[in-house]
């Protein structure tokens, strides 16, 4: 909601009140596996479509640190094998209905996906090469095409 000189008694309520909206803090990542790029297939939701691996922001967390514990827990790639090279982008995911932010990262595997258990969310990891992507997400097939034009640091929708 913006801010507009009609409603003075918005800014006072929100200078002692909590936070009125709710926003939240996402990573994903961009994989790369030798010549190929990692994503995941969930086991509950969507299940046709492959993603990136990424997920919430714990409270006190670091985005980086999450990124690469999402990483680890999702692609089954110990946490020690994932080097984040880039943040590349700042994303609003519109379809949650709230503040969605996503921070996407690149970074390089040292170690082949499914090196450790799967969390129990995900039904299959798989690391892809770049000419044969199978069905994916809109949102992950932009930020591939993104990933691949190498161009700087993105923003927009998710």
């Amino acid at each position: 909601m913006t801010l507009s000189p009609e409603r003075p008694w918005l800014a006072a309520l929100r200078a002692i009140m909590p936070r009125l909206r709710l926003v939240t803090l996402g990573v994903r990542a961009i994989v790369r596996w030798r010549d190929g790029v990692v994503l995941i297939r969930h086991r509950f939701h969507d299940r046709g479509r492959w993603y990136l691996p990424g997920g919430a922001v714990d409270a006190g967390e670091d985005a980086a640190a999450a990124a690469v514990r999402e990483v680890e827990e999702e692609a089954g790639i110990p946490a020690a094998n994932v080097v984040l090279e880039r943040m590349c982008g700042i994303f609003l995911n519109p379809v949650t209905g709230w503040d969605d932010h996503v921070l996407l990262f690149l970074a390089e595997a040292r170690a082949a996906p499914c090196t450790l258990p799967l969390s129990w969310e995900i039904a299959e990891c798989r690391a892809f090469a770049w000419d044969a992507l199978p069905r994916i997400s809109p949102a992950t097939a932009r930020r591939l095409a993104e990933q691949r034009s190498d161009e700087p640091l993105r923003s927009g929708r998710w």
